[in-house]
């Protein structure tokens, strides 16, 4: 008997590690960056992560395309957000925990419409606040 809660024990801590990992924001650096201006260009309203993709115009006139995630349809919707809130062609100023690889990827933060207007997602820590 003590050998089957064993085995068990085993088997469910295994399928917990698994889920917990998916979850990391280890890819991520500690610190958001403000990207200003920038012109969404698609929403993927999906499951398990919504994805954005927007443009952002660079000093030297150039266009860097930024693919970043969210949380799932159901997590956005939670804080106010829907599948139409980010539509494309409007411009914003967003915060985004960028890779740490230094692509264009990371994990969007906070939406802010010229109009005054706010999505927000995950809290903002700017650089020097660990999380």
């Amino acid at each position: 008997m003590k050998g089957i809660l064993a085995a068990g024990a085993a088997l469910l801590t295994l399928s917990i590690v698994p889920s917990y990992a998916h979850h990391s924001d280890v890819a991520y650096e500690n610190t958001s960056i403000e990207l200003k201006d920038v012109t969404f260009v698609k929403t993927a309203w999906v499951n398990p992560h919504s994805i954005v993709t927007f443009d952002e115009k660079l000093p030297d006139g150039k266009v860097r395309q930024w693919i970043v995630e969210m949380g799932s349809p159901s997590a956005m919707s939670g804080v106010g957000w829907n599948r139409n809130s980010l539509t494309p062609g409007a411009v914003a100023t967003v915060d985004v925990y960028p890779a740490r690889n230094g692509t264009a990827h990371g994990r969007l933060a906070r939406v802010r419409f010229p109009d005054g207007k706010t999505l927000n997602y995950r809290e903002i820590r700017p650089a020097g606040e660990a999380r």
